[in-house]
């Protein structure tokens, strides 16, 4: 008799496991349909906007079927079960209040995602503006689920007959003690606040913390809830919390389109006539504009007579070019070419020397 009871029960859990395993099966063959018959109804539309939602509800339907699968399976074999003192239809209705909250955070979460990528793009070429930085982005459509799991969480509670209201007390009295406990956490929070609403830096920006030459240099690559991420130029990535980010001197070294200035300093002998040098200097920066497409064409190079060196007379050249990046290699162009113009007006580049005068 056992053995039959045994058998019975071994019959009845393969039968339920099959049950949740075709669930699953229906909801990938259920997801191909929709492929096969909604997709190219929706590539015809002008917008992306149904395409990302679509996109998105694909994960909350295989959920939803799943549920499904779980229910049916468990009515199978234990129809008048109790969990918790909740009938499986009560449990079923809790699930789907979860599966809902989850596929209303995806759904919104892909028309924020449609908003950026569409909708921003879009009103530029149109030249019409909204003030969203790309900064704002991930840490809203983080706030945004935080916010609908929480609104799904609080139906939840209402329907297991939990009262929110003494909950919601007891949570400002927890919340004044884990506020205490997580200083850094919230003052990170609300720097990053800071950093997103006055924008002093943004994505893609070229910052270095402190000073120009400063260690902590490079692109910005996301500011979080936490910290700021900056891509370092020989490609590691620096992760520094919000708050040290907003309470350093940030140096900015965007040029805004104006571009960046870089001074090459040369020295040459005494007793060469500075307006020679001078002269030598601007036809080298000239020179080098039409070689180095990084050298902002239309400014006039600056030369300036800077000092009565040890042995040498100093000078100074600046110029201008159009991002950060290009410093080095114009500066060697431009290096290459004052040596080529000096060689052809006889001027000779100082080195060190020692003058000895001997008395008798």
């Amino acid at each position: 008799m056992a053995d039959v009871l045994g058998a019975f029960d071994l019959a009845q859990a393969a039968i339920a496991f099959g049950i949740v395993v075709a669930s699953i099966v229906l909801a990938d063959v259920f997801i191909v349909l929709l492929d096969r018959l909604v997709k190219p109804l929706l590539s015809k539309t002008r917008t992306t906007f149904d395409d990302r939602v679509f996109r998105a509800a694909r994960g909350p339907v295989k959920l939803v079927f799943f549920v499904f699968g779980l229910y049916f399976a468990s009515n199978y074999v234990a129809p008048s079960a109790v969990v918790g003192g909740k009938t499986l239809d009560e449990l079923l209705v809790l699930a789907l209040i979860v599966a809902g909250g989850h596929a209303a955070a995806e759904i919104v979460d892909g028309i924020i995602d449609w908003f950026y990528h569409d909708i921003t793009p879009e009103t530029s070429r149109l030249k019409r503006r909204i003030d969203v930085s790309k900064d704002v982005f991930p840490i809203t459509r983080k706030i945004v689920r935080i916010a609908i799991y929480l609104g799904a969480l609080m139906i939840l509670l209402n329907r297991l007959g939990i009262e929110i209201s003494p909950l919601l007390a007891g949570l400002g009295v927890a919340s004044l003690a884990v506020g205490l406990a997580l200083q850094d956490t919230l003052s990170n929070f609300f720097a990053g606040m800071y950093l997103l609403s006055d924008k002093p830096i943004k994505a893609d920006d070229f910052v270095a913390l402190d000073t120009e030459d400063s260690k902590i240099k490079g692109n910005v690559q996301e500011i979080g809830w936490r910290s700021t991420k900056i891509k370092a130029p020989q490609g590691f990535v620096y992760v520094i919390p919000n708050s040290k980010v907003a309470s350093s001197i940030v140096a900015n070294l965007e040029t805004d389109g104006e571009g960046y200035a870089v001074a090459v300093n040369v020295g040459a002998e005494y007793g060469t006539p500075a307006e020679k040098i001078e002269a030598a200097l601007a036809r080298a920066v000239k020179n080098a504009e039409k070689k180095d497409a990084s050298i902002v064409k239309g400014f006039e190079p600056l030369v300036r007579f800077t000092n009565y060196g040890a042995s040498a007379l100093e000078f100074s050249v600046i110029f201008k070019v159009k991002t950060y990046w290009d410093q080095h290699a114009a500066a060697s162009e431009v290096r290459k070419e004052i040596q080529k113009e000096f060689a052809k007006a006889g001027i000779k580049m100082a080195f060190p020397t020692t003058t000895v005068h001997l008395k008798k």
